[in-house]
């Protein structure tokens, strides 16, 4: 368990550094998605991670995969960013996906 908590740490920080510089979130999932190793199971525990709700965590791979057409880009990257926005990830030290703010 230790070992997927670590591998979905690094992943979401992927996610937050690359809509963090400016990339959008849907190219953010997808770049993961081509990630050898990195299985829809996996993916949904990270966006999860980052806020975002079950369902739509699902269909976001899913539509990040090719396989589902419940979501377009523009509304993965909508819910996600606002899953970032509102989800306070600085609260709490033990968040597995957080970026320090004040990094030099």
């Amino acid at each position: 368990m230790t070992a997927k908590v670590g591998i979905v740490e690094v992943l979401a920080n992927q996610i937050l550094q690359g809509v963090g510089s400016g990339e959008r979130p849907f190219i953010c999932l997808q770049k993961l998605v081509q990630q050898q190793g990195s299985g829809p199971v996996l993916l949904v525990h990270v966006l999860i991670s980052l806020g975002l709700a079950g369902g739509k965590a699902i269909a976001a791979v899913g539509a990040a995969q090719g396989f589902s057409s419940a979501l377009t880009p523009d509304e993965v990257d909508s819910f996600l960013l606002e899953a970032i926005q509102t989800t306070d990830l600085a609260m709490s030290s033990k968040h597995p996906s957080k970026i320090q703010e004040n990094t030099p």
